[in-house]
């Protein structure tokens, strides 16, 4: 993968975009889209670490399929990121 590609990625879920309403991306036929799959199963994954929990068998798949689901629709990180962690909690009943 170019560098420029992982740095346009980074640079997407950086704090400073969190807010930003961002374009619309297909995940079906974007090829970065696994790549972002992949950033947020680590981000999940070291987060419940930090915390010391375990989450239930399927959550960090479910929680990343949301978020990229909400990013595709053009939702900032920041909003996918709220509304996947609210409709987790309630699958998972957390």
């Amino acid at each position: 993968m170019h560098s420029k590609t992982i740095s346009s990625i980074l640079l997407l879920l950086s704090p400073s975009f969190m807010n930003l309403g961002l374009p619309k991306i297909n995940i079906e036929d974007n090829k970065n889209g696994r790549l972002i799959e992949n950033l947020c199963l680590e981000s999940f994954n070291s987060q419940m670490n930090k915390s010391n929990k375990t989450p239930p068998p399927g959550m960090a798949d479910f929680s990343c399929k949301c978020f990229l689901k909400e990013l595709s629709q053009g939702f900032s990180v920041a909003t996918a990121e709220s509304t996947c962690k609210v409709k987790a909690e309630k699958k998972y009943k957390l």
